[in-house]
């Protein structure tokens, strides 16, 4: 390792349960991700996909680069150890004057344990702004550990397949907007309550989430292959990415395909039921 949280940005995550801005991509490597995501967003929405776009990581070898990229690996490494998997990656894309929001939740809601070893990064493409719909967190949420959420489907939630939202009042006022410029990353824990609202802007909003976990973490939910993205995994846990995915578009978009129909006849019918049944509104 490199490099880690500078103390101020440790103090804030520890405190917060968040921290950002943190400067990692170049305008050079912001630009070739940016284009990579252009070129390739199109044959995803005509695949049947619509933003948010899971899996790129899985699938494209620019978005799995960026995931692996080593300064972002240093940083999670500063926070959960050694042993880091990519659990999954989220490309949220809203377009100008878009209703598309992100309902309050807590990524770690699926994991079996509550105080999960989990980190999450967004990493802002486009600027990320209150105007433009940026990631809201309220501050100090994630010391309250794992809680309760239920399905509240909205055709403009980008959690699109469960609706998933926690179950409790939430001071809108005391919510953090995390501000973003292109090439700026934020850190979140696993439990922090977090959301966002509609892009209101006249430009894209594009962030790429990845979230990251130890070896040990535990899923309750069916699980695709996870990425070995630094040390050793001696649990298994989780099927393994066995190879990187080649730079290919066809092939990418190909791997893409097979993602979603796994996705929508295996994850997505789980992930409907199962915040209904275990705290039902």
């Amino acid at each position: 390792m490199t490099g880690s949280l500078y103390p101020a940005a440790r103090q804030q995550y520890e405190r917060d349960g968040f921290a950002f801005p943190l400067t990692i991509l170049d305008p050079a490597e912001v630009a070739t991700c940016k284009q990579a995501f252009e070129q390739v967003e199109p044959r995803l929405v005509a695949a049947g996909s619509k933003s948010p776009h899971k899996q790129c990581h899985l699938c494209f070898r620019w978005a799995y680069d960026l995931a692996t990229h080593p300064t972002i690996l240093d940083l999670v490494e500063s926070l959960i150890g050694p042993d880091i998997l990519i659990h999954n990656s989220t490309i949220f894309a809203k377009p100008p004057r878009n209703p598309a929001f992100v309902s309050w939740h807590q990524d770690a809601y699926y994991f079996l344990e509550s105080e999960s070893k989990m980190v999450a990064i967004w990493i802002a493409l486009t600027p990320s702004t209150p105007e433009s719909g940026c990631m809201r967190a309220i501050a100090g949420s994630h010391r309250r550990g794992r809680l309760p959420h239920v399905s509240r489907p909205h055709p403009d939630n980008m959690l699109d397949f469960s609706g998933l939202h926690a179950d409790l009042e939430i001071n809108e006022a005391e919510a953090v907007d995390i501000v973003l410029q292109p090439g700026q990353i934020s850190l979140h824990h696993g439990n922090v309550l977090h959301s966002s609202n509609p892009n209101d802007s006249d430009g894209w909003r594009i962030g790429f989430a990845v979230r990251y976990i130890t070896p040990d973490l535990r899923l309750s939910t069916p699980h695709y292959a996870a990425v070995l993205a630094r040390g050793r995994d001696t649990l298994g846990h989780y099927k393994l990415l066995e190879q990187a995915p080649t730079a290919n578009i066809e092939s990418g978009v190909a791997s893409y395909v097979a993602y979603r129909a796994w996705h929508n006849t295996v994850l997505a019918p789980f992930g409907r039921r199962r915040p209904q049944a275990e705290h039902p509104e």
